[in-house]
């Protein structure tokens, strides 16, 4: 591939096959010309589903009129658990912390391929103040609230808040399920609700399982994290991110009971 250009410059390229999605994207030029590309492009059969897709990465069952673009961690993503409880103002039980720290570590490489782990799982009792790399876990505590949590969607820093003993009747005494604080980690790494069953499905997730996302939602998700944030609908590379979130704080959503 060659042409024209300034090492800090990139050239469009468009490319389709029969059975694929078109993958709209950019290639940084080089005055040698560019020679053994690589482009990914989604084959559009199953078990890919480009309307699964639009839910879980483009908030396509919430916001009709638009897609969101893709937003997502470009790091590996440390956390912090404040461990205060609002109930009792002393700490959560240590089963109770346990439990997030599993979920955590078990969320991360499912909602990613594999590309990044939970890094520093790091717990006190009390609010620290946001830190870029870092997803800030706490608690609240709402009881006749209709939310399970609310997270910010794939922002770094970024925030997830669990309503204590809100949507954990399944798990005895322990009043935090994994199945939510794991559908609260799947927003903080940039995904929204679906309609399909599954932990992203904002109306399934009340249960005490272990936090296992389905096969469609890793696969999905795995796709995402193959394209760099900002990518738009259906497939094309944005020339800069930034100049798509530079305005505003990164959205908010609530998970309704």
């Amino acid at each position: 591939m060659n042409g024209t250009g300034t090492a800090d410059a990139s050239q469009s390229l468009v490319v389709s096959a029969p059975g694929y999605l078109t993958h709209n994207t950019g290639i940084r030029w080089q005055a040698s010309g560019r020679t053994n590309l690589e482009v990914l492009l989604f084959a559009d059969r199953a078990p890919f589903s480009l309307a699964f897709y639009r839910d879980l990465v483009r908030n396509a069952s919430e916001t009709l009129d638009r897609f969101e673009p893709l937003r997502r961690w470009t790091v590996q993503p440390n956390f912090y658990i404040n461990t205060f409880n609002p109930q009792t103002n002393q700490t959560i039980d240590a089963a109770e912390l346990a439990l997030v720290v599993i979920a955590i570590q078990q969320s991360v490489p499912q909602l990613t391929g594999g590309a990044f782990t939970a890094g520093a799982i790091e717990s006190g009792n009390g609010q620290r103040p946001f830190r870029a790399g870092y997803i800030n876990l706490s608690f609240s505590s709402e009881p006749k609230a209709d939310y399970c949590g609310h997270s910010q969607v794939g922002a770094n820093p970024g925030e997830i808040v669990i309503n204590y003993d809100r949507c954990a009747s399944a798990c005895g005494s322990l009043k935090v399920s994994p199945e939510v604080v794991a559908h609260e980690v799947g927003h903080a790494m940039g995904f929204w609700h679906t309609k399909a069953d599954g932990l992203m499905n904002a109306t399934k997730f009340h249960g005490c399982a272990t936090a296992s996302f389905s096969l469609d939602e890793q696969l999905h998700a795995r796709l995402a994290y193959l394209r760099p944030p900002g990518n738009l609908d259906i497939d094309t590379d944005p020339d800069s991110f930034l100049a798509l979130t530079e305005s505003g704080a990164p959205p908010v959503i609530y998970c309704r009971r």
